[in-house]
This record gives structure tokens, sequence and C-alpha cells, in this order.
């Protein structure tokens, strides 16, 4: 089974609390940038989560081979739902894109079950995010059990190491569209791309970007770890990467 359904609001869906696998993207004027790797991911969670199931690859491509009109033109931000007994896509009108980003530490231990899949911790996710926003910022980072950074609970970080660009290891996180997207056009320009596993204190004085598919790359100006606030590196990078980025199929 596959629904479209329009919300006509640029609010937040209510967060599914069942097992289910999303993907979500910035469709502006029928472009869907990143679509192949979407389908991809969303396809191999959905074989790690119904195994029994063999037909996920063709289920996906099914759900989203026509796309309703509507969104043709104009900034959207459609959602995918698969759940083991079928698929809803939910067409929802794009919030205005946040050029910066203020991070919040998530005290404690990661707690996910499955931090590979994006959907079935989506709950725990929002909460934490609801946490960072109530200490005044806009996301919450999530770190492994040696303090190293993972990722955000709605984005991926990287960062300028010297003139290359750099991330945590994909272990124990989600595989993220747009830094796979930015990582092609980082080779694209001859910057290299390496591997990190810092603390969110080893990241200060650095130029950090929160990169995700409904902001594209946002600078982060703040970052409270603890009791400690993070002096980060201004940049005039960000916004000639994002645009780059955007141009991007």
């Amino acid at each position: 089974m596959t629904q479209w359904a329009a919300t006509g609001t640029a609010a937040e869906p209510e967060v599914p609390t069942e097992a289910v696998v999303v993907t979500a993207w910035r469709h502006t004027d029928g472009r869907w940038p990143g679509r192949a790797r979407h389908l991809a991911r969303t396809v191999e969670g959905c074989e790690r989560l119904w195994p029994q199931w063999p037909d996920w690859q063709e289920r996906v491509e099914r759900a989203t081979e026509v796309l309703p009109e509507e969104i043709d033109t104009g900034d959207w931000f459609p959602r995918l739902e698969a759940r083991s007994d079928g698929i809803v896509v939910l067409v929802r009108p794009a919030p205005p894109r946040r050029p910066t980003t203020r991070l919040w530490t998530a005290p404690g231990a990661d707690a996910r079950r499955h931090p590979a899949v994006k959907g079935p911790d989506l709950h725990q996710l929002s909460g934490l995010r609801d946490r960072a926003r109530g200490a005044g910022a806009d996301d919450a980072v999530l770190c492994t059990p040696t303090g190293t950074v993972l990722e955000a609970a709605h984005g991926t970080l990287v960062w300028w190491s010297g003139e290359r660009l750099a991330s945590p290891s994909v272990a124990g996180r989600l595989a993220s569209v747009t830094e796979q997207r930015l990582r092609e056009l980082a080779a694209r320009r001859g910057v290299q791309w390496v591997v990190e596993e810092l603390a969110p204190t080893d990241l200060a004085g650095r130029e950090v970007w929160l990169v995700s598919a409904l902001h594209g790359i946002t600078q982060v100006t703040s970052w409270r770890d603890g009791a400690t606030e993070l002096v980060l590196a201004p940049t005039a990078r960000a916004q000639g990467w994002h645009d780059a980025l955007a141009s991007m199929p």
C-alpha cells in the first residue's frame, strides 16, 4: 500500500512510536537532491527491520515513482514512512532554512536501538531535541561511551581540520545522505576528507558545521557541553559550500 497524505503545514508531523523507517528531503521546484541515496538507505533500513519481506527495493521505488504534481513548484519537505504493512509519504511545506545552529551535548549514553536506521529511534531523538531547545539550542549532540562525538539528533557534524574536512567514523551512526553529497563536492574541489574521533571540547576553536537534508550546511555558532560553552571559529565558507551543494543533483 502507498498513500500520499498532504499535511498543508510546515509544522513537524507527529513522531511515530511504532517501528518505522523514515527518509525526508527538501524538494525545491521539483528537484530531489540525493534521491538515489535516500531511497537506497530506506531500502537498507527496511531490510534490516523486516528481512522476512524481500521486495523492499520494488516497494520503495514504486512508492516514489510518481510524485504529486503540487510539489513540482515551491519549497517542500516530504517524508516517506515505511512500515511492515505499507508506505506513506507525507507532503508538507518546507520550513524556512536555518543558516546557523546552536548545539547542546546530551548527557548520558546513547540509548538508541537502531542508530544506523533512520526511524525506529525518532521518538527518542525528538525528545533530545526538545531538551536542547529548552537549553536554548537547536539540536542535541550524541556521543560515544568514550565521549567522542557521534552525530546530532537531526543532523551530521562536519568540521574543518586545517584545510581538510573531517567527520566521525560512520560506525554507530546514521549514513547521512547530505554528508555523502558533501564528500562528493569536496572531492570535486580537491579537499581531502578525514575521519577524526574527537570529544566536543576538542572542537573548540574549530570551524564546525551541522549538515542535514532540510537545512543543508549550517554554521555551528554556539555549543553548550555540560557547564562549558565552546568557543568555535567563525566561518566565511559555510554559505558558499551550501550554495554549491544545493546546485548538485
